[in-house]
């Protein structure tokens, strides 16, 4: 993914398709063949308003988020926003802007103070 690209773009059919990684696509619309599961999906996206959660997310939105993820998946734990910053390398203060921006997407949930992340899905701090 280049620096301009964005995580969701467009099929050629006109469906949402999410970069998830370079070269890992969501949903795969080659590989659903059945029009009722193409229609399910769409129904989801729009019902959750999955285009909100992805349209315009640049490259380093998506590589904080994808750490996130990967530091849950790895620790079973939210990363602090110190030790997020360590990770991506990123001044805490451009990293606290792209936190928010995440959290906006609702793809990220903070605590009532909004210095911790206490959820990404489908992770949280909840037990």
């Amino acid at each position: 993914m280049s620096t301009t690209e964005t995580a969701s773009t467009v099929a050629s059919d006109g469906r949402l398709e999410i970069s998830l990684a370079p070269g890992v696509t969501f949903p795969n619309w080659s590989a659903v063949s059945s029009e009722t599961v193409r229609e399910t999906l769409d129904a989801i996206f729009k019902a959750f308003n999955v285009e909100k959660c992805w349209r315009g997310m640049g490259r380093t939105e998506n590589r904080v988020r994808r750490a996130i993820l990967d530091h849950y998946g790895k620790t079973g734990h939210a990363p602090s926003l110190a030790r997020l910053t360590e990770i991506t390398a990123l001044e805490a203060d451009h990293l606290g802007a792209l936190v928010k921006k995440l959290k906006g997407r609702d793809l990220l949930v903070l605590d009532e103070s909004g210095a911790a992340i206490t959820g990404a899905y489908p992770f949280t701090e909840r037990h």
